[in-house]
Parts: structure tokens; C-alpha cells; sequence
């Protein structure tokens, strides 16, 4: 969700909702107590990850932090918030600055997509690592260990606390236009194997991973980014190959999830259901049948495949109701 007018339309229709459904699941005494302390525009406003333009914290994204309570930001090079990082960590310090200056002085998460291979939004002063495809090319588990490691330990020294990282897809479609070489491959075997491995690094690292996108976007001929992808596998091999890189990656202790949005008409068959706005999906598989108590993160809502359909703040709201955190 970005900085614009209608997340005000949003934040509005959200609270109406969660007054009616209720927000979060049984929290520790200590999240209990500051929740507890917390009004509902300020637990609606936790929900929200928003993205904003510039190199500095402006007063547009501290206004949204100070008044509208946001949960985190995600940084984007086109959209003009990384130049260097010196530039990116005076920028992450500033922000969560002005996070501990609120009434509740509650931390953000500041995320970023740093995959490795085409999608690393950050490219100087950092390591570059190839893309998955080509980590998985070496055979070695290590590598895929030993990159995520590395790409926590830098994340962390610029204020990063979150990567939404790694790609759990299986790409079973050469057609493929959006996952490709992103993925660790066509053998599921092999994808949950290195899954697991980042997932591990990053854990340890103490950087939040999202393995995305569930239940799974390898096989698809469609972008998510431009229009709606459906996944015509049955259940029997999405068990077996969209679901393993996620089941591996949930027994390595990932804190979070990010969704897809994919049709799965075997899990879903209403008509244009996404996997992200889908409580079938959300509730019913990865709650239920997976037993997953980390953190549900849709992927972009701006993103054609809900945009061109239900709309952004319609999506946000159909998402909170299916179960995304």
C-alpha cells in the first residue's frame, strides 16, 4: 500500500471491520498489555506497511507515522529511497526515530525486497549475490545458507529488520513471466531443501523472512503485477510440490508468510479469487491444515492483480477479513 489519499478511505473502512471481526490472536502478557493500551485506529494503523517516495524521511511519511500509527515501510529504489548506504541507514534511523517520539514508541518494520539476482533493490555497498536459480545451480546447501547470512548480517548494519525474502515458488511453467530465475527451480525437493536454508540464516540473523508467495506462484503464465494468474493444479500436487518449499520453510521456524495473488480454484473456486483475499486459503490451509502461527503478509496491493479487479482499498479490507495480518 503506498502514501496516497485513499489509504485515509482504507484506514476508515478497516476500522469499521476489525470492530466487528476483532484484531490478533492470543498475544504474551506483555503484547497483551501494550494492545490493551492501544485504541483501534492505533491497531488498525499496525497493520499497514506502506511504501513512500524520497530519500528522507518527509513529512508526509511522518505524519503517517505520528497520526496514523503505521506498522512499517518498505524501501524501493525507484521509488527514489535508496541512493547509497550511508544515505539508507541515516534514513531507517530517522524513521524509527520517529517511531519512539509517538505516545506508544512502538518499532516499525522496515522491509525491503533483496532477493539476489534481478531483484536486489540494493546494489552498492552491499554484496550482490546471483539469483536463486543460480545458488541452486551449485548443488551446495551452504551457499543458499551462507547468502541469506550475509544478506541478513547487511540488512541489519543499514536498519533493516525485515527482507521479504526468499522465493519459495517451484517454477514448473517455463512460461513463466514474473518467478523464473527468482525461484530455486522445477524440483520441489530441491526449492524446500534451500528454502529451509535461508530461512535458517535469516532466523538466525534475526531478520524477519517472508518465504513467498503462498500457496505458490511458479506455475503460472500470467504476472501478478499486471493481471490475475491461476494455478490450475489439484490438491494432490499442490500438496506435493506448491506447499513443500512453504512446509520446509515453516519447520525452520519462518516468523512470517507472504501470500500471492493467484487464483487456486482447487482450494477456491469463486470466481477471481485470489489467494490473498481467500479465508479458504488463509484460514483453511495455512492455519488450519499447516498449523502456521507466524505473521500473514500480502504481497502488494497495489499490484494489477487486485487493482484492475476489486480495487486496492477493497482488496485491503477483503484481505484483513480472509485472515492476512
Amino acid at each position: 500500500m503506498t502514501i496516497l489519499p485513499r489509504s485515509l478511505a482504507l484506514f476508515a473502512v478497516l476500522c469499521a471491520l476489525l470492530t466487528l471481526v476483532g484484531v490478533g490472536q492470543a498475544a504474551s502478557p506483555a503484547v497483551s498489555k501494550l494492545m490493551s493500551s492501544m485504541s483501534l485506529e492505533q491497531k488498525i494503523g499496525q497493520m499497514m506497511l506502506v511504501a513512500f517516495r524520497g530519500p528522507a524521511l518527509s513529512p508526509e511519511l511522518a505524519e503517517m507515522i505520528a497520526t496514523r500509527h503505521i506498522g512499517g515501510v518498505i524501501l524501493y529504489s525507484s521509488w527514489g529511497n535508496i541512493e547509497n548506504v550511508h544515505q539508507v541507514a541515516a534514513l531507517n534511523a530517522a524513521i524509527q526515530k520517529a517511531a519512539a517520539s509517538t505516545p506508544a514508541g512502538i518499532g516499525l518494520f522496515v522491509g525491503v525486497d533483496q532477493e539476489g539476482g534481478l531483484v536486489a533493490r540494493l546494489r552498492q555497498g552491499v554484496t550482490l549475490f546471483p539469483s536463486q536459480m543460480a545458488i541452486a545451480a551449485t548443488g551446495n546447501r551452504e551457499h543458499a545458507r551462507t547468502a541469506a547470512r550475509v544478506m541478513a548480517q547487511e540488512l541489519s548494519v543499514l536498519g533493516f529488520n525485515m527482507n521479504f525474502s526468499p522465493v519459495a515458488d517451484v517454477n514448473s511453467n517455463p512460461d513463466n513471466p514474473i518467478i523464473g530465475t527468482r525461484s530455486f527451480g522445477s524440483d520441489p525437493n530441491v526449492v524446500s531443501r534451500l528454502t529451509a536454508a535461508m530461512t535458517e540464516a535469516y532466523v538466525q540473523g534475526r531478520v524477519l523472512c517472508t518465504p513467498k508467495h503462498f500457496p505458490g506462484h511458479g506455475d503460472t503464465d500470467t504476472d501478478s503485477h499486471l493481471g490475475l494468474p491461476v494455478s490450475n493444479h489439484d490438491r494432490k500436487t499442490l500438496e506435493r510440490v506448491d506447499f513443500a518449499p512453504f512446509q520446509a520453510a515453516f519447520a525452520a521456524k519462518a516468523p512470517a508468510v507472504m501470500t500471492a495473488h493467484v487464483m487456486v480454484p482447487a482450494i477456491d473456486p469463486a470466481p477471481d479469487m485470489p489467494a490473498t483475499l481467500s479465508s479458504k486459503v488463509l484460514e483453511g490451509v495455512l492455519r488450519g491444515q499447516m498449523r502456521f502461527k507466524g505473521l500473514i503478509v500480502s504481497d502488494s496491493l497495489g499490484m494489477g492483480a487486485l487493482s484492475k479487479g476489486v480495487g486496492t482499498v477493497r482488496a485491503a479490507v477483503l484481505a484483513a477479513k480472509a485472515g492476512a495480518d
